[in-house]
């Protein structure tokens, strides 16, 4: 396939929308790996511990209810129900510290809460131990009214910290969201200029290197087809328009050349010379015949080689064959 051909160019433009195409696919892959990214990291962080927040306050008030329950109803094994869950809470707050950046103020506050709801736990089964067992004094009274206290600061702190996981969890998914109506846009606005930009290629070249040429062609092809061959094409290309802009330009100026001669043999110059401009050139031909039989014609007449000679008379006996040869030319 030639370089300079129509149909590289139209490749060409073939292959640039293609590569804006890729462009844009490849643009949404790595916006769409982005996000997801970001809801990977979501999902590690921010999703497991909203969950382990809710978790922790709803285990912690199973944990607090077990223990009255043991002293009501006076069942030791309700004691021992609520130490697992409270082993369970404590699970749980570590996981939520190991989820948490050790260089943030919350990681110190969770250790301080870790260690709070370690000893409350303890020193609750200690006193209500005694409790579910019967015992009722002074010093075992207080000492409950302490745990409750305790209990209160720990329930606060566990249901800041569920509101504090679940805001950080719809404003991390609000972040996201606006992330990716962000990267939609910026994908969209790209596709759109490299569609833009691959039309106007596509344009440019169509335009520039066929529906140009073929304008003047045919306007050229007009004028021909009216008698005028003194045309212009400008457009010179080595692709198939350039091509047939060139061997239009050689018809049109070969044909004004032939007018041109026949003009002079017209006005009785019968000493022109006709060159053909090739073997298959039936109007050089024709010419050629026409000066000949003139020449045929005066050598038949030497005493009237003089009259014949006269511009007014040889120039109508060369029209007139002028016009046989013409109308024999375009009737053969």
């Amino acid at each position: 396939m030639k370089i300079n051909s129509i149909k590289m160019k139209f490749w060409i433009g073939v292959i640039a929308i293609l590569i804006g195409y890729t462009s844009s696919i490849s643009m949404f892959y790595f916006s769409s790996n982005m996000v997801l990214n970001k809801m990977k990291s979501v999902s590690e962080a921010n999703f497991p511990a909203s969950k382990l927040g809710q978790k922790l306050l709803g285990n912690f008030r199973n944990h607090v209810k077990l223990f009255n329950d043991s002293v009501l109803v006076g069942d030791i094994n309700k004691i021992q129900e609520a130490q697992e869950i409270g082993k369970t809470c404590s699970s749980d707050l570590k996981k939520l510290i190991e989820l948490t950046d050790d260089t943030s103020p919350d990681y110190s506050r969770l250790n301080l809460l870790a260690d709070e709801l370690t000893a409350y736990s303890d020193e609750a089964t200690k006193v209500y131990t005694r409790m579910a067992g019967g015992e009722n004094d002074d010093l075992l009274m207080q000492q409950a009214r302490q745990l409750a206290e305790k209990k209160n600061i720990i329930e606060q702190k566990l249901d800041a910290l569920e509101q504090a996981t679940s805001k950080d969890l719809l404003s991390t998914l609000n972040a996201v969201g606006i992330y990716l109506e962000e990267k939609t846009r910026l994908s969209f606005i790209v596709f759109l200029l490299i569609l833009i930009s691959c039309i106007l290629i596509v344009h440019y070249i169509i335009k520039t290197y066929l529906v140009k040429p073929l304008d003047e062609i045919t306007s050229a092809a007009a004028e021909m087809e009216q008698g005028n061959f003194d045309i212009t094409i400008a457009y010179h290309s080595k692709d198939e328009m350039g091509i047939l802009a060139d061997a239009f330009r050689q018809m049109a100026g070969s044909q004004l050349k032939k007018a041109q001669l026949a003009s002079v043999i017209a006005d009785g110059d019968l000493t022109c010379k006709v060159n053909l401009d090739s073997d298959k050139d039936q109007l050089g031909k024709a010419l050629l015949e026409m000066v000949s039989s003139l020449h045929s014609i005066i050598r038949k007449f030497p005493g009237k080689r003089n009259r014949c000679l006269k511009p007014a008379g040889h120039s109508q006996m060369v029209q007139f064959r002028l016009l046989l040869l013409w109308k024999k030319f375009q009737h053969p």
